[in-house]
């Protein structure tokens, strides 16, 4: 796992107690107001590093910008498609039996896996209603996965 120093330690303990998904700028601004002798290519190397040894995980917005989250524990994450939040969603796993039949039926072995949910955070959403732009619509046909699947743009205006 390669050899834990203080640096690391600050890094590390700065990401687990940030619950905002930074990204690396952001974690290094928060890392440097905390220990200013710190410089941006150590805190990158070791950023890496923990990713590298699995004691940090990386998950990519809808901009496509690396976040950062120090939460190792299962949970999956919403990404908010209008303002980009990212949101730890608690108790979403699936279960053995689904990764087994994943596994068979693809003839591979999977090590880990990330649930990753697009749609609009509850601000976005009642800001949204507000507006009238989106209203609860379910799709009957669940086998689509379009836009329409769970919400849709209302025509009313």
């Amino acid at each position: 796992m390669g050899r834990s120093t203080k640096q690391k330690d600050l890094i590390h303990k700065t990401l687990t107690n940030l619950k905002t998904h930074p990204t690396i700028k952001e974690l290094y601004d928060e890392v440097k107001s905390k220990d200013n002798s710190l410089g941006q290519a150590t805190v990158y190397r070791n950023i890496n590093k923990l990713y590298e040894n699995g004691l940090i995980r990386r998950i990519i917005d809808k901009d496509g910008t690396i976040r950062y989250d120090g939460d190792i524990s299962y949970h999956g994450h919403l990404i908010c498609e209008e303002c980009n939040k990212l949101i730890d969603l608690d108790n979403l796993k699936l279960d053995i039996n689904t990764i087994d039949d994943i596994s068979r039926k693809n003839n591979c072995y999977i090590k880990s896996y990330d649930v990753i949910i697009r749609g609009l955070c509850s601000e976005c959403l009642n800001k949204n209603k507000k507006e009238g732009q989106y209203g609860i619509k379910r799709n009957k046909d669940r086998t689509k996965f379009n836009d329409s699947f769970c919400w849709r743009k209302s025509s009313k205006k």
